[in-house]
């Protein structure tokens, strides 16, 4: 019996069974366990080794892997399954009558704690798994749990300035373990109440049919929202599809009847990005979720007049519409004497960029006030230095973020906290340690200045030790870490030389991962019978088959990077075939030591992948296969080298290609040797595999 369970053993709340999981892949045959058990785990220090290593980590990204790899519970409810395919009403077994509250990146954490823990809604805290913040239980009616997320949410940002995101209230979500011998516990927790939000005076609609026919300043508002929403479909995660979904209807449609957007447009935005987006259980529910979210938004219209006001106010507030406005850059007489007029060029220069944020972060703020109206508060002030902390921040992190990012980040609902930022963001432009995106308003880029300097003495020199087919070791080597596409039309036998390259790879001593999203499981089982002699079981023994559609990099980073993975296909979403080239190099990044081969569409006379000539670059070895021609009992393809880095010798291969047949769509025969070969003589040899 855990000293938790002596000391509070007839406390309901912490008695109630909840799901517990391995790590985040873990989506069935989930264990049960008490609160109080998981508790103990935290106090007691069950995972302590594991905490202390991840606290230790400072790269951003290795940071969330090794976070994912925890143990965790569902701490609100007790569930049959997490699979996102199944809906939440048919999952969830029974509420636990708890929320998870998170705390992050907390200044002053004894002060924080305190303050908590002094909570009289506070039934369980205890130090985040990274260390720097508060993981937080609070005991609410376990029938109004929506209710109960919206009310909690005004009420952590009224009393203590923070803005709790709404991903982590949700039914589902996971409490990761963590290690806290302070662990606080407050047996008579009051059940926290739940409150309504006022809302604004009502604003009449004024709905637009012709996009059109909306002024430009009305339409730059309306395609901020646009983007916001998208944003949301597109980052939501399993199980909370739905939830963002009403959320972005529901912004859309205040815009739409506050004349910014038309409807049309809304739902087509809205639609598109669910489209893009997998794992979504109905298409029809999700549509009608969208027309009804809209419809409820539109409900309580968006004023133009009353954001521009916004708007204005807060630029007037800020300085950065003086009465006379300054001169324009090439007005100001050029000057090689520096002193005051240098200095003037340096204002003019940073009134006219901050200005400029300035406007980008006043949309983004009415936007992203809409999007959190129901958790609204008037806010507390950024207590602390903010730019040293964004600082760190950025340091800390990799890639991308906007100005919405960092103030859900820090909590920033004030417009003094806002301009703060601003002028934070800014200096760091000035620094180059960031970079203004000149497509995005309000994005930016992390400037990387960190280099890992290769020792080549300690580099190693053997190849990759990857068997490949139709003789192609005695013309190429691949390297450890690559890539290898092979882009092929349909029907030219992309599948047939994968699956011929695990075969021939079974003795190997490197794992190998089949990914495959264009046939079901029933048609892979009889290729596989037909390859490896009806031996299912032992294929099935040998290599790990998958059926995945999209972030093959995640599964390649958490389960196979220093192995053989086969991608069969890597498909463009919504006919964005740009995005091609930047998924092949997210799976490159995703790779240690191993190879990943990605099968990719190609059109019938095209000389690349859909994706075009970028998709070569990443390539250590690029094949291209064509269909010759078929008859009745098996097909011919042409398999061309359009791209090998490494091969041995002085012999370059690049332009050879070798003839095969495909028989029952599996077996592969070379029926000529490795040649050069133009179109006519292609077109020769396909009439004469027809009449063969």
């Amino acid at each position: 019996m855990s000293n938790i369970t002596e000391k509070h053993g007839n406390v309901k709340f912490l008695n109630r069974k909840v799901s517990f999981v391995r790590d985040v892949w873990h989506t069935e045959d989930l264990e049960e366990i008490t609160v109080s058990e998981f508790l103990h785990y935290v106090q007691t220090g069950r995972y302590r080794d594991r905490i202390e290593k991840l606290r230790a980590i400072t790269d951003h990204k290795v940071y969330n892997d090794e976070k994912e790899k925890l143990p965790a519970i569902l701490l609100s409810a007790l569930f049959s399954t997490r699979s996102g395919k199944v809906p939440l009403e048919e999952k969830l077994i029974a509420h636990s009558g708890l929320l998870q509250i998170d705390i992050d990146h907390v200044h002053d954490l004894p002060a924080m704690r305190a303050k908590v823990d002094a909570d009289q809604y506070t039934a369980f805290s205890f130090i985040s798994p990274g260390g720097n913040g508060l993981k937080i239980g609070i005991r609410i009616n376990p029938t109004r749990h929506e209710e109960s997320r919206e009310s909690a949410a005004t009420y952590y940002l009224r009393e203590y300035g923070v803005t709790i995101d709404p991903k982590v209230t949700e039914v589902a979500r996971l409490l990761f373990v963590s290690w806290d011998p302070d662990l606080f516990i407050n047996p008579d927790a009051k059940l926290f109440p739940v409150t309504k939000a006022a809302r604004p005076d009502p604003v009449a609609a004024r709905v637009v049919e012709d996009p059109l026919s909306i002024p430009d300043q009305q339409r730059r508002h309306g395609e901020r929202a646009l983007e916001t929403a998208k944003k949301v479909i597109e980052q939501a995660k399993d199980g909370a599809k739905l939830n963002d979904l009403l959320k972005a209807g529901n912004l859309l449609g205040g815009y739409v009847a506050g004349g910014m957007l038309t409807r049309g447009e809304a739902v087509n935005a809205l639609r598109s990005a669910i489209d893009r987006k997998p794992n979504v259980n109905s298409q029809k529910t999700a549509y009608k979720a969208i027309d009804d979210a809209i419809e409820h938004g539109m409900s309580d219209p968006v004023s133009f007049d009353a954001l521009e006001k916004e708007r204005k106010e807060y630029c007037e507030r800020m300085g950065f519409i003086p009465p006379d406005p300054p001169p324009y850059f090439d007005e100001i007489p050029f000057s090689t004497g520096g002193g005051k007029q240098n200095e003037q060029n340096e204002q003019n220069e940073q009134t006219e960029q901050t200005q400029e944020y300035s406007a980008e972060m006043s949309i983004d703020e009415q936007v992203m006030s809409r999007m959190s109206r129901e958790s609204g508060g008037n806010g507390r002030k950024f207590v602390g230095n903010l730019a040293g902390c964004i600082e760190d921040w950025i340091d800390n992190s990799i890639g991308y973020f906007s100005t919405a990012d960092l103030d859900r980040e820090f909590g920033l609902t004030l417009r003094d906290d806002r301009n703060r930022r601003s002028q934070v963001l800014y200096t760091l432009c000035k620094k180059r340690k960031i970079l203004k995106d000149k497509t995005i308003a309000g994005r930016y880029q992390i400037v990387n200045a960190g280099v890992e300097w290769t020792t080549l003495t300690q580099v190693d020199e053997e190849p990759f030790p990857i068997s490949l087919p139709l003789g192609l070791p005695n013309l190429v080597t691949i390297p450890n870490k690559s890539i290898v596409v092979f882009a092929g039309t349909s029907n030219a036998g992309k599948t047939a030389l994968s699956l011929s390259l695990l075969k021939a790879n079974f003795n190997s001593n490197f794992d190998m991962v089949y990914l495959f999203s264009e046939m079901g499981q029933q048609e892979l089982r009889a290729r596989v019978a037909a390859i490896n002699n009806g031996d299912v079981a032992g294929w099935e023994q040998r290599i790990k088959s998958a059926n995945v559609v999209s972030n093959f990099d995640q599964v390649i980073s958490h389960h196979n990077p220093n192995g053989l993975t086969v991608v069969d296909y890597l498909e463009e979403i919504a006919g964005e075939y740009y995005r091609i080239p930047s998924a092949l190099r997210d799976i490159y990044d995703a790779l240690n030591d191993g190879v990943a081969v990605v099968n990719l569409q190609k059109k019938t006379g095209a000389m690349f992948a859909m994706g075009g000539e970028a998709t070569t670059h990443k390539a250590r070895l690029y094949l291209s296969l064509d269909m010759l021609c078929q008859t009745r009992n098996c097909s011919y393809a042409a398999v061309k080298i359009l791209k090998a880095k490494c091969y041995p010798g002085s012999n370059n291969p690049n332009n050879l290609e070798r003839h095969i047949k495909i028989i029952r769509g599996a077996e592969i025969v070379p029926v000529s040797e490795w040649i050069y070969c133009n179109e006519k003589q292609r077109e020769s040899y396909a009439a004469y595999y027809q009449n063969k």
